[in-house]
Formats: C-alpha cells, structure tokens, sequence
C-alpha cells in the first residue's frame, strides 16, 4: 500500500515487458502512470490482445508525448483521458 491507502504495482522501465504485462492484467490498474516510450509498448501490447487492462487515467512523464502516441493510448487503452 501506499503513503495513503493505495495500492501501488511499481514497475520499472528495465522490467521485461511479458512481465509487466502479467502484472498489470493480474491488478487491473485504474491509474498507469509511466515513461511515454513503455506506455507506447504497452499500448501496442493491448492492441495485440497481451494486455487486457482498462485504466480510467494514463499519466506520462519525463518523456514527452507524442501526438501519436497519444492517439494510439486513446485508441487501445479504453477510458483514458491520456
């Protein structure tokens, strides 16, 4: 749990990406929040039919976010307001 009650799934960028893809389809996150480049391979991890999530907000940083990046997180992670 986090600093206020929240459970927290902490990956990190270096963490294969069938590993990350398991973990985040066995917590079925509402918030992913991360670096814009793993969000683009989870995206496209979603699309392929791997990542079976549907969080309600997707947050980058330290990245920028590109319009097509932006576009493709849209299209394949429902509910988002990426």
């Amino acid at each position: 749990m986090g600093n206020m009650g929240i459970p927290i799934l902490q990956l990190t960028a270096g963490e294969p990406i069938e590993s990350m893809v398991e973990k985040l389809n066995s917590r079925q996150p509402e918030l992913l929040l991360g670096y814009a480049s793993i969000i683009r391979i989870l995206a496209y991890e979603q699309l392929a039919g791997h990542l079976q999530i549907a969080p309600r907000t997707v947050i980058s940083r330290s990245e920028v976010l590109t319009p097509e990046t932006r576009r493709l997180v849209k299209s394949h992670l429902p509910h988002t307001s990426a």
